[in-house]
């Protein structure tokens, strides 16, 4: 598949027009997925807390172009914002944390604010205008609270051109005002999108407290976090483009098809490949249905999805430490 997607990259409809990739909280890393045609892409990458946020400078060379802000990406226009940087990197947000709602579960003590700040911020479209782009062919959002409003402020032709959209709103709610995982849903099933993912996580519903006094041996402790039943907490969920605007050209059909098939979704990739052939009658369609259909049976013997379930519950040991 690395072959193919070289090919689709250097061709002049994405060498004239790279793929822009937004990510929105992107502390740690930027997003893995998009290592396998990052060189070819233009990323930008957002994050307010800088205690976590740190891109390597050899993660930058793995871009077209990167452009990162660190500020605070929101739906006003304000030139500065408040924000809360709380005890754990990764729960800090524009919103205040509700501490009533995390009340009773182990990752309440993340959310005690030890600081209120005025934080520099700026809106996607502000930022797009800035760098001279005018659309989004991938939007991958983890805002803690605010990821709808974040799309809804897009212009409404941005909205519905994006290609693959990820969202990772929360279920019963951790901060004050947040757009909840209800909220994404209803306003997305007014679009023409198609819901291809979505991944519930959780915690467990009893306080710091509580925990570490039933499980005071360290090695029992981890096995806990893997076995003891979690909450719902909060859900990665994802969209593709159901492409029904007759306007979309060649270019937009090979990223769909690239998208879906980064994401294992062969059998959506070999349906977009085929209305491309029909519309286009350009060969590469037909090379990428032939390695959706390759994807398709290496899966029958990916051990990797077998035991995936396993492997993500292997990895909460150590997510809550």
């Amino acid at each position: 598949m690395k072959s193919l997607i070289k090919e689709i990259f250097e061709r002049p409809e994405l060498v004239a027009q790279p793929p822009v990739l937004i990510d929105v909280g992107a502390s740690g890393k930027i997003h893995p997925k998009w290592k396998t045609f990052a060189k070819y892409a233009i990323c930008i990458a957002f994050d307010a807390d800088e205690r976590e946020f740190n891109i390597s400078e050899e993660e930058s060379k793995d871009y077209k172009k990167l452009f990162v802000y660190n500020c605070i990406v929101s739906d006003k226009e304000d030139k500065k914002i408040d924000f809360y940087l709380t005890e754990y990197p990764y729960t800090s947000s524009s919103l205040k944390p509700d501490l009533k709602k995390v009340e009773g579960y182990i990752y309440a003590p993340f959310y005690k604010i030890k600081d209120v700040v005025k934080l520099d911020n700026i809106s996607l479209n502000a930022a797009l205008s800035e760098l001279n782009i005018d659309k989004i062919d991938w939007m991958k959002v983890d805002s803690q609270g605010i990821d709808l409003r974040l799309y809804q402020n897009l212009l409404n032709d941005t909205q519905d051109d994006i290609l693959l959209l990820e969202f990772e709103p929360g279920i019963h709610g951790s901060y004050e005002g947040e757009d909840k995982l209800f909220d994404v849903m209803r306003y997305m099933d007014g679009k023409n999108f198609w819901l291809a993912d979505i991944n519930v996580n959780g915690v467990p519903r009893i306080s710091r407290k509580g925990f570490d006094s039933l499980f005071s041996n360290p090695f029992y402790k981890k096995l806990a976090k893997v076995t003891v039943k979690k909450s719902p907490r909060w859900a990665e969920i994802t969209y593709i483009n159901s492409f029904k605007n007759e306007n979309y050209s060649i270019r937009e059909y090979l990223l769909g098809c690239v998208f879906c098939m980064v994401n294992n979704e062969f059998l959506s990739a070999i349906s977009l490949a085929e209305k491309g052939e029909t519309t286009f009658n350009d060969p590469i369609f037909r090379k990428i249905i032939q390695a959706s259909k390759k994807g398709l049976i290496s899966n029958f013997w990916d051990f990797d999805i077998l035991k995936d379930e396993f492997l993500k519950k292997i990895k909460g040991v150590f997510k809550f430490n």
